[in-house]
């Protein structure tokens, strides 16, 4: 069930809680505060918080959307770049947000850095 958000397909301006939200869970993705874990859907990362929320950011075709939702599983808060369908600096700033989130999600969630040190550590030193 969804509750709050723009309709699929109407253009929609991102509020300054809006920003503010992505931006603390890029923040605080990055400094190891928000642990996102895979789904068994590809391009989806999920995090719970509070007991209460989900978020989930996913990726499919190049377009990105993070989707907030309650115990009762209903859709709460939503954000996607798919909201509306001109290029316009609104839906790129949205869509570059969104695609931030997804990268740092995605490599915390699957330890990218630590695989990287690791490969790495089979490399001769640099003369």
């Amino acid at each position: 069930m969804r509750l709050a958000g723009p309709k699929k397909g109407a253009p929609s301006k991102m509020t300054d809680k809006d920003k503010e939200f992505v931006q603390g869970l890029i923040e605080n993705t990055k400094n190891g505060r928000v642990k996102w874990q895979p789904t068994a859907t590809p391009g989806q990362l999920t995090v719970s918080f509070k007991g209460k929320y989900n978020v989930s950011i996913e990726s499919a075709r190049g377009l990105y959307s993070l989707v907030m939702s309650d115990l009762s599983d209903n859709e709460i808060f939503t954000l996607s770049a798919q909201q509306d369908y001109t290029p316009n600096s609104e839906v790129l700033m949205r869509q570059q947000l969104l695609r931030e989130l997804h990268e740092v999600a995605t490599r915390t969630a699957f330890s990218v850095d630590s695989a990287m040190d690791e490969i790495l550590s089979e490399f001769p030193p640099s003369q």
